[in-house]
């Protein structure tokens, strides 16, 4: 799934980031990276047209077939060196046929060097071809009898699926490590199986590891035996242990997980449901401060759902060179290496948004998953939403109600500000129109924001009784199986009695949202208030007008508690009247936030402030301070100002107010914002970043003066605040103002530690739009390993960003990294010169087409060359494009 490390983004990403980034919560957390998914980004992916008008074919994805029911595996996998990149396997499947004798099981295999396969009690023959492994049985499994078939096989440097970290001088003291990654179709990689998520089964692990690592796996643990055997290449004999993992409930494919390493592990749980964390030697001290929260989340979220935490125990693994933020793998979510906070930068952020995404996934996800990738909403969007779930019951010192709204109104604002396609040529949230799975995740129409505004929305719309008694009502009727969104619809409609197929279709399956403007007219005679409302988005035969229903509050003098008129919307245009005692003192427009549309009304700066002062919810008061934050609306700017300085108000009202200021372009007031050391770092950053924006709105006279001191003061917070991310937020908005004069702290910047690396990354990111040729210099250097990965994958991004200041050297570094052995540093690479159109790096990226070692290098490397061809006019021929 709120979240994500700052580095440079595509366009194409901007809107999964922000549908799921929480502006300022109240505990001030950081923005997290959520799942797998969410963590990526391409710049030059863009979904395929569902039909291919050259060969006629329909092109959308379905489930591939199930020929057996594969009910439970077994893998034991011996690592003799977790310095040499391979492994040996023997891996029993037991099956079943489905729907006649089985003679044929085709299996994904990717990568892989099959020595034999045997099934008992007949013969079984086999053919390979590198991605699919083909087994004949003679005679054929009989329909409703079991069999098992055994592989054998060995696993050579995967470049999918399995990250195999190995000792390096350029990291030294660091232990060897390995993880997996399944999601979405990458453990075929690692062990033959059917890797799509429509079927389940139980799985086994036996896993032989040198003495001194440990190994996590899915389910429980059911022994480590230790015992001497020959080392590679030698007959001595040397100390190895066995660990026995039993996922004993079924689960999908790509939830399988092996982690081994050398770890911390601190257990927050209890005897009957183990918590494990394991994190980096020597972090074991801040697990309770970092994760300290998991308990009481698998507490509330099983009182919540009616449904206890569903698996043996809750791991959580921090593994070196995770390529994103967290993945759900059942019982044993793997994270980022350096999410782990010391006790001073705990006081900036915390990681919760991320713990409570990925546990939601034990779930969303794992307990129940989407039977295919339109679907994955279900997954997505659930995790995403059960993150305001655990806000609104916890959250402290302010209400619960508050920080869930001012959630609820950031991922509204992602999706509005992303989902801007129209049907036909953009596809809906759920579409079987992709010809990649991660296509499905990164979507205009995502499944992260939308999903869970989705979820909000089907609440304000049924009630929590029957929007909560439905959701259990699909948990105990799907529980470990595959779900799809008719499922979920089906049930919401058996315990409400409503009609939800229009409503799904609407916010599912079509992309956008409404684009509404609300008029108002008060006669004073009649004392008739009448309300007009008119969608201004694309509307034709593919993208109706939505049906959607507006509420709206109103209060007078002599009713301040006000009462509720309802637009109903059919079509484009829709009224509603009421009559009032006297002139409204607040016009307040879908304050529960029931509806996901992008709105507008003028009125008043009086009334508007008089919503912030009196607004009937949380929401309604961001409504009104963000209508005066435009800077064509004059006055209260005094009273964004108070609000701003308020210590007794929400961080997140806060913040807005002092975003309003910036976009009216206050620079004073701005200023005094800087100066008054305000307490909380989230609200500091929002001033920080909004005094670049500012002064980008000042007049030309009296322009430089404004500038030098604005400089200056963000040169002090990057060099000297307390908070990390507040310092990481002055070298960025110095980089937006292109200030030179803040090149020495932006170097110096490059050579601090930091938790997660933030100041490197900031720095870069500032000589980046700065457009200094000493970051190229510095990028260039800090691409190379030794690095974390993350730092690593941003400098090479700012390479390309700087490449003209030395175009040979940059373009030579770049299509080096198309062969690094961390993918994120290949995208970043490959996008680079994609952005570029780098006709030097075609060759390169032809060979990683026509001789792909994975599915995931050849769908970007096909990317990139389209890009590079569009750059040049009639395309630039590749032997990949004849």
């Amino acid at each position: 799934m709120l979240k994500t490390q700052p580095v440079r983004r595509s366009l194409f990403s901007l809107s999964l980031i922000a549908a799921t980034t929480f502006l300022a919560s109240a505990a001030g957390a950081r923005p997290i990276e959520e799942c797998e998914h969410c963590r990526r980004w391409w710049s030059s992916i863009v979904a395929q047209p569902a039909f291919d008008e050259a060969t006629g074919v329909w092109t959308r994805a379905y489930p591939p077939h199930r020929a057996a029911d594969m009910i439970h595996m077994k893998l034991g996998i011996t690592i003799a060196d977790m310095n040499t990149r391979e492994f040996r396997a023997e891996q029993s499947f037991k099956l079943s046929p489905l729907g006649w004798d089985l003679q044929t099981l085709d299996l994904d295999a990717k990568a892989l060097a099959i020595e034999g396969v045997s099934c008992e009690g007949r013969s079984a023959s086999f053919t390979h071809d590198g991605r699919k492994l083909s087994i004949t049985f003679d005679p054929p499994v009989p329909l409703g009898q079991e069999a098992t078939l055994v592989i054998h096989y060995t696993a050579s440097n995967p470049p999918q699926g399995l990250v195999w970290n190995i000792e390096s001088k350029d990291y030294p003291g660091r232990a060897a490590q390995l993880h997996t990654q399944g999601q979405p179709e990458t453990n075929s990689y690692w062990f033959p199986c059917h890797d799509f998520p429509n079927d389940r089964m139980t799985t086994e692990m036996e896993v032989t590891v040198p003495a001194g690592f440990v190994v996590s796996s899915n389910g429980k643990l059911l022994g480590v035996k230790r015992e001497a055997l020959a080392g590679p290449g030698t007959t001595r004999l040397a100390p190895y242990e066995t660990f026995h993992w039993m996922q004993d409930k079924p689960h999908v494919s790509y939830l399988v997980t092996m982690v081994v390493g050398k770890f911390d592990m601190v257990d927050l749980g209890t005897p009957v449901l183990p918590m494990p964390v394991y994190v980096p030697p020597g972090r074991g001290g801040d697990v309770a401060r970092t994760y300290g929260k998991t308990p009481e989340m698998i507490d509330i979220f099983g009182k919540l759902l009616d449904e206890p935490y569903p698996w043996d125990r809750y791991a959580q693994v921090l593994v070196w060179g995770f390529n994103n933020g967290g993945m759900e793998n059942t019982s044993a979510t793997t994270l980022y290496d350096t999410a782990i906070f010391s006790e001073e930068s705990a006081k900036d952020r915390d990681l919760n948004g991320l713990i409570s995404h990925e546990l939601a996934h034990q779930w969303f996800g794992d307990l129940m998953t989407c039977n295919s990738w339109e679907h994955i909403w279900l997954n997505e969007g659930w995790a995403t939403y059960m993150t305001p779930l655990w806000q609104e019951r916890t959250a402290a010192p302010l209400g619960g109600r508050e920080v869930y709204d001012a959630t609820i109104r950031a991922y509204f604002d992602g999706v509005i500000g992303g989902d801007t396609g129209t049907a036909p040529d953009a596809p809906g949230m759920v579409s079987k129109i992709y010809t990649h799975p991660w296509e499905t995740f990164r979507r205009g129409a995502n499944p992260y924001g939308k999903g869970a505004s989705v979820l909000h929305m089907l609440r304000r719309r049924l009630g929590d009784d029957a929007f909560f008694g439905g959701v259990r009502l699909y948990i105990d009727r799907f529980k470990f199986k595959t779900v799809e969104t008719s499922d979920f619809r089906r049930c919401l409609e058996e315990v409400s009695g409503e009609s939800l197929e229009r409503f799904f279709w609407q916010w599912c399956e079509r992309p956008g949202v409404p684009n509404v403007v609300v008029t108002q007219d008060f006669d004073p005679r009649s004392r008739v208030l009448t309300l007009n409302a008119e969608q201004k988005q694309t509307i034709n035969g593919d993208n109706p007008a939505f049906a959607i229903s507006i509420p709206v509050w109103i209060s007078t003098a002599s009713e301040p508690n006000g009462r509720w008129i309802t637009i109903e919307m059919d079509g484009k245009t829709a009224s509603a009247t009421t009559t009032l005692d006297s002139e409204p003192t607040i016009i307040a427009v879908d304050p529960e936030l029931t509806c996901l549309m992008n709105f507008d009304m003028e009125q008043s700066p009086d009334r508007w402030m008089e919503q912030v002062r009196r607004g009937p919810t949380h929401a309604a008061k961001i409504q009104a301070i963000r209508a005066l934050g435009k800077p064509d609306r004059p006055g209260a700017s005094d009273a964004m100002m108070k609000l701003a300085m308020d210590t007794n108000a929400p961080e997140s009202l806060r913040s807005e107010a002092a975003n309003a200021l910036a976009s009216k372009g206050d620079l004073n007031r701005v200023e005094t914002l800087t100066l008054a050391r305000l307490n909380k770092p989230g609200l500091r950053e929002t001033v920080y970043r909004g005094l670049a924006r500012v002064v980008g709105m000042t007049p030309e006279e009296g322009s430089s003066r404004t500038r030098g001191r604005v400089v200056n003061m963000l040169r002090e917070a990057a060099a000297g605040d307390k908070s990390t991310r507040v310092r990481a937020a002055a070298l960025r908005s110095l980089g937006d103002l292109k200030a030179a004069t803040g090149l020495d702290v932006m170097l110096a910047s490059t050579r601090l530690d930091s938790q997660d690396d933030e100041l490197r990354q900031a720095a870069l990111d500032a000589m980046a739009a700065a457009d200094l040729p000493e970051g190229l210099v510095a990028a260039i250097t800090l691409a190379k390993p030794g690095v974390l990965t993350r730092t690593r994958a941003n400098a090479v991004s700012v390479i390309g960003r700087l490449a003209k200041h030395n175009p040979e050297e940059a373009e030579k570094a770049l299509i080096g990294y198309l062969g690094d052995y961390e993918l994120r540093v290949v995208r970043a690479a490959g996008d680079a010169l994609a952005e570029m159109g780098s006709t030097k790096a075609v060759e390169t990226i032809d060979a990683m087409v026509l001789s792909p070692r994975s599915d995931e290098t050849k769908w970007m490397a096909e990317a990139w060359l389209r890009t590079i061809r569009e750059k040049h006019s009639g395309g630039t021929p590749t032997a990949a494009g004849q």
